[in-house]
């Protein structure tokens, strides 16, 4: 059977009229869609608003509970912050002596336990036995001076203008313009004073060492493992930092140049100068305290541009006038020698030695190393002489890297 054009089955869609009857059915469809979709936006919309008020609710608890724990920390950490530094300080000095016996004993333990103990025979028995015989002489030369030479009592150097001395005459000079019309009685009083504070600052030295046992109990507790750990816990301390590998270099480097320059070009450089002025006090001068006086000369030889000439400088012009008040030339001698021996042995350790130990590393202003180490000795006590150049070496350093950074961006 043929079919006719006309003719069209029932159900069967027209041809012509098909794309006429797709437009609206999907316009249709889509309206339904987007109708439907609404209410689903509407929820994803509220879930993403939920999900972001969590996330920062998070955030802040977790920024408040590391503030709370931080805080926490520091307060426990706080009776502990000198041990804990000077156990750092004395890590990293040590720790080369612990690097050369541990290739030789392999155990780390080991290793870390003699190395301990050379430390504690190094630093403890030394620094107990200088601190008690410094308390010693000074406690001697007060007695000796209140029992020999009372206050308002003049020596008698038989000093008047009679002698036809040059010195005599510029004592009576200077004992004519002090208000107490006595030259000698209040150089005395002066001393006294001096010799008594001195030893008053001992005694409080010692006393806080006998009294600081648990404090170094943690300090060498500490020493120890940061022998065992000691390179784990600086790779911690740089993946928290996350610094940039530059600035890392120069704080990393700031630090431990400046370590090295302090410990080694300043402190036993220093010890090494009192010692050898000791010597001379003891074998030229024929003090009877030079245990004393060799401290405080290692004291201010750890000040730039002044040194040690403030200590024996003083003492031998003392010796030169004491001999010639009592015209005694022995004394005389032995002030001119101890000049001579101060300026050219005590004072020349400093020029040759120095150089040769820390050579061009770390080349620290004096500014900053004389108000970083009395600083650091008033803050921190004894290990403040390390700890006060390094922090203000590193600010330094950190100034810098700021003004580096700030250029580069304009």
């Amino acid at each position: 059977m043929v079919k006719k054009r006309g003719d069209v089955k029932k159900g069967e869609p027209v041809k012509g009229g098909a794309k006429a009857n797709a437009e609206p059915n999907t316009e249709a469809k889509k309206a339904a869609k987007a109708k439907e979709g609404e209410p689903v936006k509407k929820s994803r919309h509220l879930k993403n608003e939920m999900h972001l008020k969590k996330s920062l609710y998070d955030n802040y608890m977790l920024i408040l509970l590391a503030v709370t724990i931080a805080v926490t920390s520091i307060f426990i950490l706080k009776p502990f912050i000198k041990s804990i530094v000077a156990a750092m300080v004395i890590a990293y000095i040590f720790y080369p002596l612990y690097k050369l016996f541990h290739k030789r004993l392999k155990s780390r333990v080991l290793t870390a336990l003699i190395v301990l103990l050379i430390v504690l025979l190094i630093v403890t028995v030394p620094l107990g036995f200088i601190l008690t015989s410094m308390y010693q002489e000074a406690s001697s030369t007060i007695k000796y001076m209140k029992n020999n030479f009372p206050e308002k009592i003049s020596l008698d150097f038989a000093c008047d203008d009679t002698n036809g001395s040059v010195v005599c005459e510029l004592i009576n000079r200077i004992d004519d313009t002090l208000p107490t019309g006595d030259l000698r009685s209040t150089l005395k009083s002066t001393a006294i004073q001096a010799a008594d504070r001195l030893s008053y600052w001992i005694y409080e030295v010692i006393l806080s060492l006998s009294a600081g046992v648990l404090d170094t109990f943690i300090m060498f507790f500490i020493i120890f493992f940061l022998f065992i750990d000691g390179e784990r816990f600086v790779g911690f301390v740089r993946k928290f930092i996350m610094l940039r590998r530059q600035h890392e270099y120069d704080i990393t480097k700031t630090l431990e140049d400046t370590t090295f320059a302090v410990v080694y070009g300043s402190i036993i450089i220093a010890l090494i100068q009192g010692f050898v002025a000791g010597i001379g006090y003891w074998l030229i001068a024929g003090m009877g305290n030079p245990i004393l006086w060799a401290a405080v000369t290692a004291l201010f030889a750890l000040i730039p541009s002044i040194g040690t000439g403030i200590v024996w400088g003083p003492i031998s012009l003392f010796f030169v006038l004491m001999g010639l008040v009592l015209k005694d030339y022995g004394t005389v001698t032995r002030g001119i020698l101890l000049g001579l021996y101060g300026f050219f042995i005590v004072g020349t350790v400093d020029n040759l030695v120095k150089p040769k130990i820390i050579g061009d590393r770390a080349r620290i202003h004096p500014v900053i190393v004389l108000i970083g180490v009395f600083g650091g000795l008033q803050l921190m006590g004894i290990i403040g002489v390390i700890v006060g150049p390094v922090v203000l070496a590193i600010m330094i350093t950190l100034i810098r890297i700021y003004i580096r950074e700030r250029n580069s961006i304009k």
